[in-house]
């Protein structure tokens, strides 16, 4: 019997070319989902409605659980690229769906797990999924993650009581208030001024208790305009 002919178009490819074509794939598959969140295009669209119908709001990050499998088989050597990254944003988002009932895969994750332990047990379970999740994610112990959970409420807050302050809504600080001003003099001494400031007492002549008269005339001089007639010669 004769030899069998190789045939002249068969690929002769490394295993790490496999990983990488796979790691391009996955990244183009992200970026069409991630892309589908401007609907713009039928396909686009298609893809949104599909997407959206299974998992609601999960679609915000799904395409970045395929990034990190592209990242994983390209073997990226990255903080982020991970497996335990990878694992810990799918168990992540599925309990968070799961806890929200979002779209067709949310709702099918808590009914199976509330028709073995009830709504309270599937609570309990799928938080504690999430918890779970979050640690793998960060490759973290609990006690950062809930430190890292407490510092984000924390600056939620200060965020909203800044917004608040800026729309008037907040404390403000009256117009008229009661300050010490400092006001310097001679002598190189400084005094203070006490807002609001009273005005001084007009003084009274103590025999009749009436005000004094102040003369509009001041040291002789009247009231009246001083000017040169042109019969008279200037000074």
């Amino acid at each position: 019997m004769g030899r069998r002919r190789r045939s002249p178009f068969r690929l002769k490819l490394k295993g790490q070319t496999y990983y990488t074509i796979f790691a391009v794939v996955m990244t183009a598959v992200g970026g069409l989902l991630l892309l589908s969140l401007t609907k713009q295009g039928e396909i686009l669209t298609q893809i949104y409605d599909v997407s959206t119908k299974y998992v609601a709001w999960g679609l915000l990050f799904i395409p970045f659980i395929f990034f990190s499998i592209s990242l994983n088989l390209a073997r990226v050597k990255w903080k982020l690229a991970g497996f335990n990254t990878t694992v810990g944003l799918a168990l992540t988002l599925l309990s968070l769906l799961g806890l929200t009932h979002a779209g067709i895969i949310g709702s099918e994750v808590w009914i199976s797990i509330e028709t073995l332990v009830s709504g309270a047990g599937a609570l309990i379970i799928l938080s504690g999924a999430t918890v779970i999740g979050l640690i793998v994610l960060l490759n973290t112990s609990l006690g950062d993650v809930l430190e890292g959970v407490l510092k984000l409420f924390k600056t939620c807050a200060q965020t909203v009581k800044h917004f608040l302050d800026l729309f008037g809504r907040g404390k403000t600080k009256p117009v008229f208030v009661q300050e010490k001003l400092p006001l310097k003099v001679k002598g190189g001494q400084i005094a203070e001024i006490k807002f609001p400031m009273t005005l001084p007492k007009v003084p009274e002549d103590k025999r009749n208790k009436q005000p004094i008269n102040i003369s509009p005339e001041i040291g002789g001089l009247g009231t009246q305009i001083v000017a040169n007639l042109p019969t008279e010669q200037t000074i």
